[in-house]
């Protein structure tokens, strides 16, 4: 493009031009206004609030006003058995919750049967008991049973019993809160187990406590007298293994069937003894009586008690089982003896009280099961019931007290309560000076 060219366009248009221009315009009609924009109901609702809740609040700040009232916060509930389900904290109560104390009374629900007591093992806060722990022998257990489930039912208090075939006087040698409370045991406990006991951590001193015994007597038909027997006799006739006669220290399976062959002296009769079955508490108590006297007159097997005590009830508890011990039925060891005069029975001291006109009594090692000779610890076939307890334990421990006393009652001791098969009762002056020595907590000295 050049300058002649631009000059060109730059002219004006023609006259002709212009006025037609302007004709159409004026025929085109005027342009409309633009409309106003109007307000919804809702976004007028929304600037009312906005606008109403902007003057209330610089209102609230201008005016006083009521203070709000402090919210009190209370502390958990904790979950056990003082505050739950029964106790309900409110909001008025102060935020601290009272703790309970040991000797407080645990709350109940009806129904419910109560918890033992907390035990302590402080010498320093005696504990207050609600219930027994009794841990017996295996042959001790059907007393401390048999009195227990009398003792539920008529004293304030509950004694639980349990059996322990090992070493039941362990459970007693602890400073274990939940240690025994009582042992029974079929025996008194030796010099050895004393010591070590002490050591033990028993607050207060060991208290021992005699509350009868047991016993068991042998019989037979009246057609060829009595035998006079020995209790290593009995011991050489009836047990599984015996000492080998030709070394010592050694043990062989019983040979013996006849009485002649374990003495000499003694009637060619066979080996034949009948008793309770084995299974049952008596049954248990005559296993244990045949033996272990005739067992401890061999020096070397009394030792293995301190020691060894599981060898020497596996040697000085054992039963043969060939047919030398037999088994009858409660009642019928009378007619079977009547029958079979060379044969022996065992029965309980009373129980044979019973029937003794058509038997002969046995004595063994020449003395015979009268309460006198129980009672000196002279009959072999016999041996004391005792209760060992710690001296701290008993402290005003009203149901260890109540227990000791029951087990010293007289129990029914006929076939009809296994439960005091074999138990004599200690003569009165026994009883006297046993509870004298239960009250008065006296530690044992060996």
């Amino acid at each position: 493009m050049n300058d002649e060219f631009l000059q060109r366009i730059r002219k004006a248009p023609p006259p002709q031009f212009l006025a037609g221009l302007k004709a159409r315009l004026d025929r085109q009609a005027p342009l409309a206004p633009a409309p106003r924009r109007r307000w919804t109901f809702t976004r007028g609702l929304l600037v009312g609030l906005l606008l109403g809740g902007a003057a209330f609040a610089f209102l609230a700040r201008l005016l006083p006003g009521p203070q709000p009232t402090p919210v009190h916060v209370t502390h958990a509930v904790p979950l056990g058995p003082v505050w739950l389900p029964d106790h309900v904290v409110s909001r008025s109560e102060p935020a601290q919750l009272p703790v309970p104390t040991q000797s407080a009374a645990l709350p109940q629900r009806p129904g419910t049967a109560s918890p033992p007591a907390v035990r302590s093992s402080s010498p320093a806060d005696p504990p207050s008991f609600e219930r027994v722990r009794v841990v017996a022998a295996s042959t001790a257990y059907p007393v401390a049973w048999g009195t227990a489930s009398r003792f539920a039912r008529n004293i304030s208090g509950r004694a639980k019993v349990e059996i322990n075939t090992a070493n039941p006087f362990n459970s007693l040698c602890t400073s274990d809160p939940s240690g025994a409370d009582l042992v029974a045991l079929p025996r008194r406990i030796t010099r050895w187990e004393f010591n070590r006991c002490s050591r033990s951590g028993v607050y207060g001193g060991l208290v021992e406590v005699k509350t009868g015994y047991q016993a068991i007597a042998l019989a037979r038909s009246p057609l060829y007298g009595p035998l006079k027997l020995t209790a290593r006799d009995l011991f050489l006739a009836l047990a599984k293994q015996v000492p080998d006669p030709n070394q010592a220290g050694k043990l062989i399976d019983n040979p013996y069937t006849t009485w002649n062959q374990v003495d000499p002296t003694l009637s060619y009769d066979r080996i034949q003894i009948v008793g309770p079955a084995l299974s049952t508490p008596a049954g248990k108590l005559a296993n244990a009586l045949l033996l272990e006297s005739g067992c401890n007159t061999f020096p070397w097997l009394a030792a293995l008690r301190d020691f060894e005590p599981e060898r020497y009830e596996q040697i000085c508890g054992s039963l043969r089982e060939d047919g030398a011990y037999q088994v009858a039925a409660p009642g019928a060891g009378f007619a079977y003896l009547t029958t079979n005069p060379t044969a022996l029975g065992v029965f309980s001291p009373n129980e044979y009280g019973l029937g003794h006109s058509d038997l002969v009594l046995i004595p063994v090692d020449g003395i015979a099961p009268t309460p006198e000779n129980v009672s000196a610890g002279t009959y072999p076939l016999e041996r004391p019931l005792y209760l060992y307890m710690s001296a701290y334990r008993a402290l005003g421990n009203q149901v260890i007290m109540s227990f000791i006393r029951a087990n010293m009652a007289a129990k029914d001791l006929y076939a009809s309560d296994p439960d005091g098969w074999g138990f004599l009762q200690l003569n009165k002056s026994e009883i006297d000076a046993n509870l004298a020595i239960a009250q008065e907590r006296r530690p044992l000295r060996f």
